[in-house]
């Protein structure tokens, strides 16, 4: 290959490159913008809950239609599921995003691994919105066949996570907690998640 080839290909290399890198900041401003539009508006519609205004109609309907498909999600899950099928319900690279069961807490990534069997018909018992919009918290009970079985219960809270355009719901953090006939009271209204509240 003669001078000329090579550096008609040093050329198209380094434009490969610059177009790499130009796809790379643009999802990382994008992903950044995106967040901070969506910080922005939470904390709008924080301000605006302080002040009593509660969320809207279609904010509370899209919160449970969420929760609902995650909660089913989760059910769903084995002792044999992967990271991957964990990572659709919760957020695990966010480090604040916890589960935990009798045990104490327990790794997410690892979480699979104190299932036991699938639960029988869970029940929704409560299910609380944020008023920033992107918070809410409920908790569901299941019960296993035989006379004395005692019911498991389910207290979560979600909130919209996992970045990039189009951040959508995630499981936060959950309790499994056995307490045979005693359900969790249902929280107040809030305006937004303590992270270190209860955990």
């Amino acid at each position: 290959m003669n001078r000329a080839g090579f550096i008609a290909m040093g050329c198209v290399s380094a434009l490969a490159l610059a177009s790499t890198a130009r796809a790379q900041y643009l999802q990382e401003f994008e992903r950044n913008t995106a967040e901070g539009l969506s910080d922005l508006i939470a904390e709008h519609q924080e301000k605006q809950c302080q002040k009593g205004r509660p969320p809207s109609d279609s904010q509370m309907q899209s919160a449970r239609d969420s929760a609902d498909r995650l909660m089913a999600a989760y059910f769903k899950l084995t002792p044999t599921s992967s990271v991957s099928d964990i990572n659709r319900v919760f957020n695990i690279k966010d480090a604040t995003s916890l589960w935990r069961d009798g045990t104490g807490l327990v790794p997410l990534a690892r979480m699979t691994e104190h299932l036991g069997g699938p639960k029988p018909d869970p029940k929704p018992l409560y299910f609380v919105t944020g008023g920033d919009g992107i918070s809410a918290s409920g908790a569901w009970q299941a019960v296993a066949s035989g006379g004395d079985a005692k019911a498991t219960y389910y207290v979560v809270e979600f909130r919209v996570s996992g970045g990039g355009l189009f951040p959508g719901w995630r499981i936060w953090r959950m309790a499994v907690v056995d307490q045979g006939d005693m359900p969790p009271a249902a929280p107040g209204p809030f305006c937004h998640f303590n992270v270190g509240a209860n955990w």
